[in-house]
């Protein structure tokens, strides 16, 4: 938004405190209250949402979203991840081997597509729990293990 537009959103609060204030006496106190809502609200309700998200996220999205990520390595075959701390190096790896399939490639480039996406959109919120998520399902993702649970008799 540019100056402009601030300058309309604070004349319109101005307007709306200077009608209540009109109204209600003694004006001046009605005013200031009225002008304190309006600009402190939202910050106040901003705080709110970001709380909720965090303790949503730890109680249950976490979960959900680490496991969506985990079937989404098994499901295209990523490398193993162990050697990895982070989601960009790991994400750079496997974009940059040759001997990484081609879905997987394909779903690491979403999944840093997605990453710039919250990086505009919601940078405090979804952006570090995706990354967080991501790093959590890397620390979990054992591909060996799970192909020698699973692999039929016969066909080693």
């Amino acid at each position: 938004m540019n100056l402009m537009s601030y300058l309309f959103m604070y004349a319109l609060d101005v307007a709306l405190a200077g009608v209540a204030a009109n109204f209600i006496h003694p004006p001046m106190p009605t005013f200031l209250f009225v002008l304190a809502i309006l600009w402190l609200g939202p910050i106040v309700l901003g705080f709110w949402g970001f709380v909720k998200f965090w303790v949503f996220y730890h109680l249950y999205f976490k979960k959900r979203l680490v496991r969506a990520i985990l079937a989404d390595f098994y499901g295209s075959k990523f490398p193993v991840a162990t050697e990895f701390f982070d989601m960009e190096s790991y994400v750079e790896h496997i974009s940059h081997s040759a001997d990484v399939p081609e879905a997987a490639k394909m779903r690491a480039s979403g999944a840093v597509g997605m990453v710039q996406a919250y990086q505009f959109t919601k940078p405090l919120t979804m952006k570090l729990a995706y990354m967080a998520a991501f790093e959590e399902a890397m620390n979990r993702y054992r591909p060996n293990e799970f192909l020698a649970e699973y692999r039929q008799p016969g066909t080693e």
